[in-house]
């Protein structure tokens, strides 16, 4: 089975493929983020411009890595303040692209997905992301040559971001706990 896992965002949306390979371990595919940038732009115009790439980038990712099923964080309706509108509109988008190509799709809450994975439904991010180091040790590797890239592009080095990180534990979780 192989899981596309969302991590439900707008300015930054988390994606991680995720399958059973022929040793029957766990391996991670693709991971990265969907971005939209705010510029000067009004909030209906970066809700066009950003619903229009999160769909683009969604339908390319789904062409690449064919999933069986999608797996997303569950979004707190109304609990993200001022940012629920945008995150709600940026996985609603991708929920219609799966649906279209008639892909099964799992919310998962993410006190429940984090409980699975760490043992803690309160997981912090920086635990998370340890775990994620622990099943996958070269993330940390590639962490570590992205913070190099940033710093030599002269860019904030922060290595890659916590969304990422969500995403690949998402898509562990997908592949022990989701029915497709």
């Amino acid at each position: 089975m192989k899981v596309l896992a969302l991590d439900p965002g707008f300015a930054k949306m988390g994606y991680a493929e995720a399958y059973i390979d022929e040793n029957n371990s766990i391996t991670l595919g693709l991971a990265g983020t969907i971005e939209n940038v705010r510029e000067d732009e009004t909030f209906n115009e970066y809700l066009n411009v950003g619903i229009k790439n999160i769909v683009d980038r969604f339908s390319y990712l789904l062409s690449l890595t064919s999933p069986d099923i999608i797996v997303a964080e569950l979004v707190p309706v109304g609990r993200l303040g001022s940012r629920s509108e945008l995150v709600v509109a940026g996985i609603t988008a991708c929920k219609v692209v799966a649906y279209q190509a008639e892909l099964p799709w799992t919310d998962v809450a993410a006190n429940s997905y984090k409980k699975t994975i760490t043992g803690n439904g309160n997981a912090t991010k920086g635990e998370i992301k340890r775990k994620m180091y622990e099943i996958f040790p070269h993330l940390k590797e590639l962490d570590k040559q992205e913070r190099a890239t940033q710093k030599e592009a002269g860019d904030k080095v922060t290595g890659f971001p916590a969304d990422l990180y969500d995403a690949v534990a998402l898509g562990v979780w997908g592949l022990e706990n989701a029915t497709d």
